[in-house]
């Protein structure tokens, strides 16, 4: 058990120190040098901020149960519950992270942009001291300090913010396997925190999906408006979207 709460913990500081460095570091660094950039990384930031404060007070409140520690008497599940409801606020970011992704990259393109870009990558954010963590070392020891955090990016850490929430789910599920059967307020507890954390992750999965299904909807609609189907009706949901089949011969085929 107390494996899996160190990964928790140094899971949250990972996430954070990238977090703070592709929201607030990196645009502070190219504001101050003055490098142009059309407006992207503000807009980037004005997403991400936002996701940086509740992220913070949840490792401070994990920071904090941790000197305290005794598997005999777990209570992670508390501090989790307590924060869970704020891992949502990444889904602005989330809707508009194709439109962020695609800017960034055309930017890049810029000599000025990316040599800054390039810069910041490899004076601050591929420091390995940047990212060692020893708060949560007396759950685990001996712990090897040797993060392996050499050739990441700006533009691939925008990917790191709907992974972080899908690794939750998996370090959750794997303290409530450890948890002892007698502890049976935290794995309550932990069941709760597991299921909200699948709603949050459910939810954001089916508000990033809804505009693809509407238009697939919609071109549903015109190709049967012949027959007088509205897929667009309330109530209709696309279940599944495949190919159709026929028998030709001796094998099946396309639909079209």
């Amino acid at each position: 058990m107390e494996r899996t709460v160190t990964e928790i913990g140094k899971a949250e500081d990972l996430f954070f120190k990238k977090l703070h460095l592709i929201a607030i570091d990196f645009p502070k660094y190219i504001n101050d040098r003055q490098v142009s950039h059309n407006g992207v990384i503000t807009e980037i930031a004005k997403d991400l901020v936002p996701i940086v404060g509740p992220h913070e007070m949840f490792l401070n409140d994990l920071a904090k149960i941790s000197p305290f520690w005794d598997s005999r008497f777990p209570n992670l599940a508390d501090v989790i519950l307590i924060h869970i409801k704020d891992f949502g606020k990444c889904l602005p970011f989330l809707k508009h992270i194709e439109t962020h992704r695609q800017k960034f990259k055309q930017m890049l393109c810029d000599e000025t942009f990316a040599a800054a870009t390039a810069q910041f990558e490899k004076e601050i954010m591929n420091q390995r001291s940047v990212f060692i963590c020893n708060t949560f070392d007396n759950l685990l020891k001996p712990v090897f300090q040797n993060p392996n955090n050499t050739g990441i990016t700006v533009y691939e850490q925008l990917d790191s913010i709907f992974q972080n929430l899908l690794r939750y789910k998996l370090l959750l599920q794997r303290y409530q396997s450890s948890l002892d059967p007698r502890s049976e307020s935290e794995i309550y507890l932990t069941k709760e925190a597991v299921e909200k954390l699948d709603d949050i992750v459910e939810d954001i999965s089916c508000e990033l999906t809804a505009p693809k299904l509407a238009e697939i909807c919609k071109n549903i609609s015109e190709k049967l408006k012949n027959f007088d189907f509205d897929a667009l009706k309330p109530g209709r949901y696309l279940v599944k979207e495949g190919e159709v089949l026929k028998q030709c011969r001796r094998k099946m085929d396309k639909r079209h």
